[in-house]
């Protein structure tokens, strides 16, 4: 595998200097995980399947320093996989996002910056469905939040984020801003029981001015212990949406105003047993696709693990998914479904090394095509990792 050389150094990173002064701790980690497989469908596509093996090398990096009131922390990623006999696909992937805390005894603020290079099949499958191409793109994210905490019991908390993308040389996607505003107040009734009320607002905007959308949310919900290993969430609420596009005929366009209200929910429930974990989640969303319009993504999965031993546990997990464009004016090429079916072996060697071995099974379908894109998948995986600090 022709691996950069930046991608091993990322991964056997660690901080090792003089140690803490001043008040200040450290503290690193770090993973380097190396990946050789199969893939039945690389491309997900219903006809002109691809079948071909893939390797590759992941590598993530942790650090943060903290004092008594302050912590700045840094998480940087690289991966890259590459498709033998395939010469043009080789993906790559690499960020970083630095973050900051200040915490007094009643309020913090919390501020992030970061950027995402992307140029992975799996990513584009992601944003459109489309499974013609690669594509790159560049992610700016930026985020500030402050929490106040009014009484023991309950607390206001501010927050605003802004995610901008930039597809480079690809005409079939279109470069966007995506901005949320929001409020929350929480209020812990009892031990085991939190309250959580949130209003918030978003803008959706494309370099083109294709399509311009502004979003009104609100939602109620809880957090709940109900034993030592029983916890759920749940939060429901309203979305309205107001919408802009563009609508052309041939060289002239008209201005199209369309509006929707939309039901919002994010659930989750946990369930531990002595050798067995349990998850579900469900939720529905809007999302901005890399196609320049709205989606509403509706989703629920489910997970099961048995422990073996402390080293040997199996994992299953289903993931199930539906897209729908939001206040579409043309044709709803967006509009599909998709599912994933994994199974997971998993084998800690050592405290610093582990295996894996992962099959999977995944299924796609537009509801403007007759066909339905179905893709099996084997992988195995080994993961080195560090964990450093200084204290």
């Amino acid at each position: 595998m022709r691996l950069p050389a930046t991608l091993l150094a990322l991964g056997f990173v660690s901080f090792t200097g003089s140690p803490a002064f001043g008040g200040w701790a450290w503290n690193s980690d770090g993973t380097l995980e190396l990946r050789s497989g199969y893939d039945g469908n690389l491309r997900l596509n219903e006809i002109d399947l691809i079948d071909t093996p893939l390797y590759r090398a992941r590598t993530s990096w942790a650090f943060d320093a903290t004092n008594a009131k302050t912590t700045f922390g840094l998480v940087a990623n690289a991966t890259q996989v590459e498709y033998p006999g395939l010469d043009a696909d080789v993906d790559t992937d690499f960020g970083a996002v630095g973050n900051w805390r200040y915490s007094a005894e009643t309020w913090f603020v919390n501020a992030s910056i970061g950027r995402q290079r992307v140029n992975t099949l799996a990513n584009a499958i992601e944003d459109t469905g489309l499974p013609d191409n690669t594509v790159q793109r560049d992610a700016d994210t930026r985020s500030l939040g402050a929490t106040w905490q009014l009484t023991e019991l309950a607390a206001v908390a501010l927050r605003t984020s802004m995610q901008d993308v930039r597809y480079i040389d690809d005409s079939n996607f279109s470069d966007f801003k995506f901005e949320t505003y929001s409020g929350e107040f929480s209020w812990q009734s009892s031990q085991q029981m939190t309250w959580i009320f949130t209003a918030d607002t978003t803008e959706f905007d494309t370099d083109n001015n294709i399509s311009q959308s502004s979003t009104l949310g609100a939602s109620v919900g809880f957090r709940r212990q109900h034993s030592e290993t029983l916890e759920s969430s749940v939060s429901v609420g309203r979305n309205w949406i107001d919408t802009e596009s563009r609508v052309f005929f041939g060289p002239f366009f008209f201005i199209d105003e369309s509006s929707s209200a939309d039901f919002r929910l994010d659930a989750e429930l946990r369930k531990r047993w002595l050798t067995n974990d349990l998850t579900f989640t469900a939720g529905q969303q809007v999302q901005p696709a890399g196609n320049g319009i709205l989606t509403t993504r509706r989703y629920w999965s489910a997970s099961w693990r048995h422990r073996f031993s402390e080293r040997l546990s199996l994992r299953l997990a289903t993931l199930h998914r539906d897209f729908d464009e939001v206040n579409s004016t043309g044709v709803r090429e967006n509009d599909r479904t998709a599912a994933r079916y994994s199974a997971a072996l998993d084998l800690l060697w050592s405290p610093s090394w582990s295996w894996r071995f992962e099959a999977s099974h995944r299924t796609q379908a537009f509801d403007l095509r007759a066909d339905e894109a179905r893709g099996d998948s084997v992988y195995l995986s080994l993961t080195y990792r560090f964990h450093q600090e200084n204290s």
